[in-house]
């Protein structure tokens, strides 16, 4: 993976979650930013790039982030493929050690992307909070990334954060006021209004979070 000309690639980076994950990269992990830490050697800790379907996006937001960083001039790299083209596709992921995606609806345009990454032994994460998708990933790869040990991961952020939050509340909970551990933690979205209650049951009691 070190040969590979990039750490991460950013698949989706011009819409708008994957827009704030570029501009991310370029604050924090590209030299002469805010707080762009450096590898041993003085080179850059993290090689990154941009990628998607649409290189005229992609480089109107490489634009706009050098217009308000302008340290990042230069420095981003853009990266095209299509999902309705397996070899571009594979072009992408094999410059890359892991592929960050942030292009839905993750169950119509997704699996190409995911596909390709077990082809070129990738790592991929995503921020997808489609189950029909996670399942399909699991069913048609789950074999395949363990043979050759590479990583698959869904639900990185995004759609997935108010359940892992939810869920490490309930912990906390159960172990800080209740000296008891979490075995299982189950999320239900129904009608709401906003902010988020979790309600957690005990083999003894029942109480609110």
């Amino acid at each position: 993976m070190a040969t590979r000309p990039y750490d991460l690639v950013i698949w989706g980076g011009s819409g708008f979650t994957g827009r704030l994950a570029t501009e991310y990269l370029a604050r924090k992990y590209t030299p002469g930013g805010a707080s762009s830490p450096k590898a041993a050697d003085g080179g850059e800790s993290v090689r990154w790039a941009i990628a998607g379907r649409d290189r005229r996006k992609l480089e109107e937001v490489r634009a706009e982030i050098e217009r308000k960083h302008p340290h990042v001039a230069g420095k981003i790299d853009v990266l095209v493929g299509s999902v309705d083209d397996a070899s571009s596709m594979r072009a992408v992921t094999s410059r890359a050690s892991t592929v960050l995606s942030f292009a839905g609806p993750f169950a119509r345009f997704g699996m190409p992307l995911v596909d390709a990454c077990v082809e070129t032994t990738t790592d991929y994460c995503d921020i997808t909070g489609e189950p029909n998708f996670i399942r399909a990933c699991v069913d048609k790869h789950d074999a395949a990334a363990r043979r050759e040990g590479i990583k698959l991961v869904n639900c990185v952020g995004y759609d997935s954060v108010p359940w892992d939050l939810g869920a490490w509340a309930v912990a906390r909970e159960l172990r800080d006021k209740h000296g008891d551990g979490c075995v299982d933690a189950f999320g239900h979205a129904g009608a709401a209004k906003g902010g988020v209650r979790c309600e957690v049951f005990h083999p003894s009691r029942s109480f609110n979070i």
